[in-house]
């Protein structure tokens, strides 16, 4: 399975729950088309979390991954993530999901 680390710090001294969204860049072949993902805090909890895949490489593999996530940083501090993929990947599902499509 592979992995990444990711850091959410408080720039605006709010101390609340509040919406991330960021992109992040893969290596060509390092998530192949099916592969599910799971955000871990720093404790190993499974943390709420959308994807959607913004770009793919030749081969099929994600280039960029969207992800969606909530997270509440103390004022001035920064919380780390680990994203992780791969076909046995497992994280927690957010309550309800967001959709963009239009009905």
């Amino acid at each position: 399975m592979e992995q990444l680390s990711i850091s959410v710090r408080d720039m605006a001294g709010l101390d609340t729950l509040r919406p991330v969204t960021g992109g992040v860049p893969l290596a060509e072949g390092a998530a192949p088309d099916g592969v599910a993902y799971a955000l871990h805090d720093e404790n190993g909890e499974a943390v709420p979390l959308q994807t959607s895949v913004l770009a793919r490489w030749r081969d099929g593999s994600a280039r960029w991954v969207l992800l969606d996530f909530q997270a509440a940083p103390p004022p001035g501090e920064t919380l780390r993530y680990t994203l992780t993929w791969g076909v046995h990947a497992h994280g927690a599902v957010p309550p309800v999901t967001v959709s963009s499509d239009v009905q």
